[in-house]
């Protein structure tokens, strides 16, 4: 890949993650970088590639400490890529799986996650982040929380106000989104009540096994049974894992100022 070669100062470069449009690759060096490339089937292809150039598009806008640097990108049809800055920390993924954190950090790092998700919300153009699952957040040893991977991402302009394009990991997607329609900011802090839902139990809310059982959980989901939850808690994840919609929170900071109290 071309950048990759120009990429003089790197110690090493190593197949990072292998997904089914695009492979990352971690350059090793003095300042390390992801480069996520799109595969070259799907450079020809208009809607991935335009995917691509949209979610390049929404990096160059972030400008927030606690999302990926983009560093340098190329949105050809016979090769795309783009890098940003590593982020030396931990996926939620793997604290989950190592059952790692106490209610404390899980409380945290659900804040912190709505503080991002604030910033994102209340800009003059919305964007939506679409895909908050266990794999895109990153827990560094400082204890700050970074959100990676927009691959999902939409940014709304003043004539459209929610998005109803690509979605991310099944077993996170919101009820209206597993439905087929629209979805806005709420729809983001659905995933985050999932995932303060999977920190605080240990289990994942949709307990589908497979893609024929987890889209109809998601899209209907069972009742929310969390007795056994302590308050204030218990009633921040009924508001915030609402199936319907106008029933959440109606910003990121309306749940952070619920979950403080």
């Amino acid at each position: 890949m071309g950048y990759l070669n120009e990429t003089n100062d790197a110690l090493e470069v190593l197949p990072y993650f292998n997904g089914s449009l695009s492979q990352l690759y971690l350059v090793k060096a003095k300042n390390s970088l992801i480069v996520k490339s799109l595969k070259p089937l799907y450079c020809a292809r208009n809607d991935t590639h335009n995917r691509f150039m949209e979610e390049v598009r929404i990096l160059k806008n972030l400008e927030h400490e606690r999302t990926p640097t983009l560093v340098k990108y190329a949105l050809q049809k016979s090769q795309s890529y783009f890098a940003y800055q590593y982020i030396d920390g931990t996926p939620l993924e793997t604290l989950l799986c190592n059952n790692t954190l106490t209610k404390q950090q899980s409380i945290d790092i659900t804040r912190q996650l709505l503080s991002i998700l604030s910033s994102l919300h209340e800009r003059k153009q919305p964007i939506i982040h679409s895909d908050l699952s266990p794999a895109n957040i990153i827990y560094t040893k400082e204890g700050q929380v970074h959100l990676i991977d927009f691959g999902c991402a939409k940014q709304l302009d003043s004539d459209n106000d929610v998005a109803h394009t690509w979605i991310g990991k099944h077993a996170y997607l919101s009820p209206e989104q597993a439905q087929g329609h629209p979805w806005n900011t709420s729809s983001d802090l659905y995933q985050v009540g999932l995932l303060f839902y999977e920190m605080l139990t240990g289990k994942r809310r949709n307990q589908g096994t497979s893609i024929k059982e987890i889209l109809p959980l998601a899209a209907n989901p069972d009742e929310l049974n969390i007795d056994h939850i302590e308050e204030p808690y218990r009633s921040f994840l009924k508001t915030i894992l609402s199936n319907k919609i106008e029933n959440r929170f109606q910003s990121a900071q309306e749940a952070i100022l619920q979950l403080i109290t």
